[in-house]
């Protein structure tokens, strides 16, 4: 397709760095804001909505560091419809283990009420290790 659009080169290694540092912050920042409030005495908030408001996040700041990249805000959309919209199939593949990491983040929010902190931070660890030995299996 000669009209494709497609992400700048150029820039990708300052943003894979940025968007590691930020990303990174923003999970332990979570992580501990989120042990201090559960663990605190006071009205407690439904678990996905703050898995909700976590994806929002990440997502405003995808939609910001792609159009940082691409100087566009229409090409950026243009970005997500052709990427997203007119392919389907691969949206949908992407869906489902989008909505096992949602269910998996649900049950570290129960855990993070239940356990201490070690055991907390080891069930974290293991939300990783999840990911790369199904990424091996599945992808590959």
């Amino acid at each position: 397709m000669a009209n494709s659009v497609s992400i700048n080169p150029a820039s990708s290694p300052l943003m894979k760095h940025v968007s590691l540092v930020l990303l990174t912050l923003q999970n332990v920042a979570s992580i501990l804001l989120l042990r201090y409030v559960r663990t605190t005495t006071g009205p407690r908030f439904i678990n996905s909505t703050a898995v909700f408001n976590s994806e929002i996040q990440k997502t405003i700041f995808s939609i910001l560091f792609l159009i940082y990249e691409e100087r566009s805000i229409v090409t950026v959309f243009k970005l997500i419809y052709e990427k997203v919209i007119r392919h389907p199939k691969d949206t949908f593949k992407t869906g489902i283990p989008a909505l096992l990491y949602t269910l998996q983040n649900n049950l570290l929010f129960i855990s993070i009420s239940n356990l201490d902190a070690a055991t907390f931070q080891v069930s974290v660890e293991q939300k990783k290790t999840n990911y790369i030995i199904g990424k091996e299996h599945i992808f590959f």
